[in-house]
């Protein structure tokens, strides 16, 4: 587990939860919503972050530089170990053997 601001990410469910409650959130509830094209989006330093953006700055201390490849085509899967960092080839390849 690795807390970020008031955020607790857990790598190996992949979920970012609150550490501690604020206004209407409650500590360990989960953080953000998902869209309606299956990412999830996470209020975080005052604007919205792709979790899987996010989990990448947790575990490794910076925003990927490029894009991020979920492995297995879950889009809300946010594991760190479903996550590599890809070329824009690289992931439309994985998008399409969905």
């Amino acid at each position: 587990m690795i807390e970020i601001g008031n955020l607790i990410y857990d790598e190996e469910s992949g979920l970012f939860v609150y550490a501690a409650s604020v206004g209407k959130r409650k500590a360990g509830d989960i953080a953000g919503y998902v869209k309606t094209d299956g990412y999830r989006l996470i209020m975080f330093d005052r604007k919205y972050v792709y979790a899987h953006r996010l989990a990448w700055f947790a575990v490794y201390g910076s925003m990927p530089a490029g894009e991020l490849d979920h492995l297995n085509g879950a889009r809300d899967d946010n594991r760190i170990a479903n996550l590599r960092l890809a070329t824009r080839s690289q992931n439309m390849m994985n998008a399409n053997s969905g």
